[in-house]
């Protein structure tokens, strides 16, 4: 069975390297809460494969830098087995709530987005991998006039 991917710690930096004196910015965080979808135009698009996850970024700058880097823990986990951990969430401005990418009946897995996720389960051998990654730096892409500032990255 094909394992789906998820984002669980996603955070935007001056540096390809993160260090103390980095300067950063969380755009994912408690286990796959986008949290920049709160406060900007950024969200989880729609899985096309179990295999990729997409995001529309709102684009910004570090003041007194030119390049972003992108920093990210990811997890593949097999898809029967989603949880507080196991998630992608967006932000809904227009009725204030966290919502599920994968669909309505799991917006309930988002529910802990404003508070903490990590609920501590003893993991089952088998279900999934983990890892860390980075883009070194995040190259993004106008789309058109109508989504100015915005821009897509598939990871």
């Amino acid at each position: 069975m094909p394992l789906v991917l998820f984002l669980e710690e996603c955070v935007t930096a001056t540096s390809a390297n993160l260090s103390a004196s980095t300067q950063t910015y969380p755009l994912i965080s408690n286990y796959g809460c986008f949290l920049d979808s709160q406060s900007s135009n950024s969200k989880f698009l729609p899985r096309d494969q179990t295999n990729e996850i997409k995001l529309l970024l709102q684009a910004f700058t570090f003041p007194n830098s030119q390049d972003v880097y992108i920093h990210c823990q990811l997890v593949a986990w097999d898809p029967q087995q989603p949880g507080p951990t196991k998630k992608a969430c967006n932000f809904n401005k227009g009725n204030k709530s966290w919502e599920s990418l994968e669909t309505p009946t799991q917006n309930g897995l988002c529910n802990c987005c404003d508070s903490n996720c990590n609920r501590r389960r003893k993991r089952a051998a088998g279900m999934g991998r983990m890892y860390s990654s980075h883009c070194c730096p995040a190259i993004l892409e106008r789309l058109s006039n109508s989504h100015e500032g915005i821009s897509t990255l598939s990871l």
